[in-house]
């Protein structure tokens, strides 16, 4: 049930990240709701890692989630392999992460335990999907353009006029207009024949720093995930699905 659970969140996630990435190759709205599905997945995982304490789980959930990868992203089977050992490897890391403070604990927090574990399998969220944005159409046509875009000229209009508008000597507003639109156009000319050869190396870029973003916000994703995680963890409580008893354990003491 609780791989079902793992393989139905992870191909949800990765369709609605799909749709979203050729949404923004057609300029089409989407309304997309990944980070909900993301931190449901990570809440699964790591709850998963923390109930049934399997080491092979790693390979198990990692292998379910990437399945749902693939099925979503077919361009590209070399580098997603890659992206599957990664994914295993920081999904071992997440499960040594909370069975280390799932049994060093004298009190079982989920909040504490998840928080512990949900970073790593994060990591490899982000460096899988930014492998998916690589090969979408979203980032894919940007290698064959031969031009900033569009709304690149109009920035640098901006920041011509805020920062040397006001010390242009004319007669009028319309001369000064005239001149921050030449000055704006020109630079924008030699961007673009500066940048033209290396236009097509704009997608493994771009991906790049799309994963940069994400992991800046990552903060956001897991205490999203953390949220989730108690919410169903308290449900399975009620449920009786699981349950804390209280133990005597023996411990180490350091005596000088």
């Amino acid at each position: 049930m609780w791989h079902g659970m793992v393989a139905l969140a992870g191909w949800i996630l990765w369709w609605d990240v799909a749709r979203w990435l050729e949404a923004i190759s057609l300029d089409k709205d989407f309304v997309s709701y990944a980070v909900l599905f993301f931190g449901l997945l990570v809440s699964l995982v790591g709850l998963g890692f923390l109930i049934f304490r399997k080491k092979w789980l790693t390979l198990s959930f990692g292998g379910l989630i990437w399945l749902g990868f693939i099925l979503n992203f077919t361009n590209g089977p070399n580098l997603y392999l890659i992206g599957l050992g990664i994914l295993v490897l920081s999904g071992l890391n997440s499960f040594t992460a909370i069975a280390g403070e799932a049994t060093q604990r004298t009190k079982i927090s989920s909040q504490v335990i998840l928080r512990r574990g949900a970073m790593p399998f994060i990591l490899g969220l982000f460096i899988l999907g930014s492998f998916g944005a690589y090969k979408s159409p979203a980032l894919d046509k940007f290698k064959d353009m031969n031009a900033l875009p569009s709304g690149t000229e109009r920035y640098i209009r901006l920041v011509v006029q805020n920062t040397i508008g006001k010390n242009i000597q004319v007669r009028n507003e319309k001369e000064r207009d005239l001149v921050i639109s030449q000055v704006s156009q020109e630079t924008t000319h030699e961007l673009n024949t500066f940048l033209g050869p290396y236009f097509r190396y704009a997608p493994p870029v771009l991906a790049f720093a799309l994963f940069l973003i994400l992991w800046g916000l990552s903060w956001i994703f897991m205490w999203i995930s953390v949220g989730i995680g108690v919410l169903i963890f308290w449900i399975l409580k009620k449920a009786e699905f699981v349950r804390i008893e209280e133990k005597d354990i023996k411990a180490e003491v350091l005596i000088i």
